[in-house]
């Protein structure tokens, strides 16, 4: 963000300078003398005092803004946070329940959320998918092999 200020104060200020350099379009006789001596600066003084004063206003404006949108960018992030880590616990619990349907239910609603978090939630989510994944490939195995012991013949 910092260096979008600096960018963008370089730019106005390049801007004013190129700017004060422009001809205005209304010629001047070549005889015409300069107004002030090349010796002396006092009129450049006041444009270069201007063109400072601009940049650091638009500078302080800038990092205003950027706070005002930093803060409301964390009000606003903070419930979708706050909800997913909710969203976790719950899932966690149901997995560790054996209860992988609610699980899932949980799962999908955090998927619905994962772009707006931060990426150590994200990766959260990712290991919470991969455990209910091989918990549900479990759990689809193991009626084959209760069965297995139930057939005539097995186990005596």
């Amino acid at each position: 963000m910092k260096r979008t200020v600096v960018s963008v104060s370089l730019l106005v200020v390049a801007a004013l300078l190129w700017g004060c350099g422009q001809d205005t379009g209304t010629a001047q006789a070549p005889e015409a003398a300069p107004a002030v001596p090349q010796g002396s600066a006092p009129a450049d003084k006041p444009v270069t005092e201007r063109v400072r004063s601009a940049v650091e206003s638009a500078v302080n404006t800038a990092e205003e803004r950027m706070s005002e949108a930093a803060a409301s960018a964390s009000d606003t992030a903070q419930p979708a946070v706050t909800k997913a880590k909710e969203l976790l616990d719950q899932a966690m619990t149901y997995v560790q329940e054996n209860n992988l349907d609610l699980a899932q239910g949980a799962l999908d609603s955090l998927t619905d959320l994962k772009d707006a978090l931060p990426e150590s939630l994200q990766q959260q989510i990712d290991k919470l998918q991969a455990l209910l994944q091989t918990k549900q490939s479990a759990q689809a195995a193991s009626p084959m092999d209760a069965a297995k012991g139930m057939l005539p013949g097995q186990g005596q």
